[in-house]
């Protein structure tokens, strides 16, 4: 009431009310604060939503479409008998390939993580994650190699080989992979390395 009491009401109504310089600079500073705010708002806007953009369509190197992932969990019954629960799988209509894996590939969840010993290039471990698959993973999630071949289910030596990617090859410092041998200890037997 005080404040309000010292303006002319006739003045203020007629629009010819002159303000003060402190309260004008004050006025002036936080409209261009504010505005400075608004701006960097809508900069950070564009830019989550251009990294969101670039996320939803990159390319991840598989096919997740139409993709349907079963969990087994620790269910002892299709663990032992994998091969007749895929068999049935790929008897139902529509499906066109299945596969059996420790994990699910895009999902970021991993609980076969830790670290390989490549026997050749410039690191002595590599921290890593490691996927345990069937000879028909690489089909069912359409990965395109760029080097050597897949997992063969008719060769019994193939669940001793494996299939690196290329993120693995850079932080192992390896220029070419393929007949090279990892293990997954230091103590333990190498296995090689078939596929990139």
């Amino acid at each position: 009431a005080i404040i309000a009491a010292g303006f002319s009401t006739a003045g203020v109504l007629k629009n010819s009310y002159v303000s003060k310089t402190k309260g004008s600079l004050l006025r002036k500073v936080l409209t261009t604060v504010h505005f400075s705010i608004s701006i960097v708002l809508v900069i950070g806007s564009l830019i989550v939503a251009s990294q969101y953009q670039y996320l939803m369509e990159k390319p991840l190197g598989f096919n997740q479409d139409q993709v349907v992932v079963i969990d087994i969990g620790k269910s002892a019954s299709v663990s032992k008998n994998y091969e007749s629960f895929k068999a049935a799988i790929n008897q139902l209509p529509g499906v066109l390939a299945s596969s059996i894996g420790t994990d699910d590939l895009g999902s970021g969840a991993t609980n076969n993580s830790g670290a390989l010993y490549p026997l050749h290039g410039t690191r002595e471990d590599v921290l890593t994650t490691i996927f345990g698959v069937d000879a028909d993973f690489i089909k069912t999630y359409e990965i395109d190699l760029l080097d050597g071949r897949t997992f063969n289910a008719n060769l019994e030596t193939d669940y001793e080989k494996l299939n690196v990617n290329e993120a693995f090859l850079i932080a192992a410092g390896l220029e070419n992979v393929i007949g090279k041998h990892i293990a997954y200890s230091k103590n333990e037997r190498p296995y090689e390395v078939i596929g990139l």
